[in-house]
């Protein structure tokens, strides 16, 4: 058995675990957190990992959870803004927290944990303005629900999906660009004729 430093067998907490895993993903990308390397990089062994993380899915539900503290969507809002103005302002606000944490949608993504009090600020900040403006709640988890995915689809998209991706070239805007196969419909109005 190696001999293990017991300055670092001291540094090491399940906090400072999360902090150099998130650090790892957001220079190399999530698929370079592994419990072995985390564990090289503290100079112990993997087992000693396990008395602060339970497995990489623990790992990667504390990452998620670090990541999306803070996550505030009422940044910028005055009293005297529309509804409207409201969730342009919360959309931005969260595009741009989201820049700030490049790994954040990875995380929700791959999230299965039970704290999900941080995943749900940012949606009761959008129910509250809609049920503000006089939406029925049905209705406005629904208008949550696509406006979520499209705006997560859109960040997904524009953003690279590892480190330094962009300089490969992003293979998903690659695609959007290229015509359609031959006698799928070229634009939306030419579908709209199709489907008339």
């Amino acid at each position: 058995m190696p001999h293990v430093d017991q300055g670092k067998r001291r540094a090491l907490t399940r906090a400072a675990i999360v902090k150099r895993a998130l650090k790892i993903g957001q220079t190399e990308g999530l698929e370079a957190v592994s419990l072995r390397r985390l564990a090289s990089e503290f100079g112990v062994t993997p087992m000693a990992l396990y008395r602060h993380v339970r497995n990489k899915q623990d790992l990667i539900n504390a990452m998620a959870e670090l990541v999306m503290e803070g996550l505030d969507l009422t940044v910028g809002f005055r009293a005297s803004m529309s509804w409207t103005d409201q969730v342009r302002r919360a959309l931005l606000n969260f595009r741009d927290q989201m820049d700030e944490r490049p790994l954040a949608l990875q995380l929700q993504i791959a999230y299965s944990g039970d704290n999900l009090s941080t995943f749900w600020r940012p949606i009761e900040d959008l129910l509250g303005i809609l049920l503000s403006a006089g939406f029925k709640p049905h209705d406005a988890a629904k208008l949550i629900r696509i406006v979520s995915n499209l705006l997560g689809g859109y960040l997904l998209l524009v953003r690279p999906a590892r480190p330094n991706a962009h300089q490969h070239g992003n293979m998903d805007r690659e695609l959007l660009r290229k015509r359609p196969a031959p006698g799928q419909p070229e634009d939306v109005h030419h579908a709209d004729s199709q489907l008339g």
